[in-house]
C-alpha cells in the first residue's frame, strides 16, 4: 500500500516538473513575450480607437449643430478663435492679483 502511495507522490511531482518545463519554455522564448506584448499594445490601440471614435462623433454632433444654427457658429467661432468681426470692440478683464500681506502682518 505504502509502495503504491510512493508512485503517486513520484507521479505528481513528475507532471508538475513537465508543466513547469513547458511553461518555462514558453515563457522563456523571446518571440513568446514580444507576442504578448504586441497582443497588449493591440489591447491599448483598440482602447484608444474607441475613445476617439466617440470623441469624434461628438464632435460631428456639435458641427452639424452649429450648421443649422448661424448664430450659434458665430458665436462659437468668437468664442473658440477670439474672432472678432469689423466694428466690434471687445473688451478683456482680469482677476486682479490678491494680496497675501495680510497674512504676514497677523503673524
Amino acid at each position: 500500500m505504502k509502495r503504491n502511495e510512493e508512485k503517486v507522490a513520484v507521479y505528481k511531482y513528475i507532471i508538475w516538473g513537465i508543466i513547469f518545463v513547458t511553461l518555462f519554455c514558453i515563457f522563456a522564448n523571446s518571440s513568446t513575450r514580444d507576442f504578448f506584448s504586441k497582443l497588449s499594445e493591440i489591447h491599448k490601440l483598440k482602447k484608444n480607437i474607441a475613445q476617439m471614435t466617440a470623441e469624434n462623433e461628438k464632435f460631428e454632433k456639435r458641427l452639424n449643430y452649429l450648421k443649422t444654427k448661424p448664430k450659434e457658429m458665430e458665436k462659437a467661432v468668437k468664442a473658440d478663435l477670439n474672432y472678432v468681426a469689423e466694428n466690434e470692440v471687445v473688451y478683456i478683464f482680469e482677476e486682479p492679483e490678491q494680496d497675501n500681506t495680510e497674512d504676514k502682518n497677523e503673524n
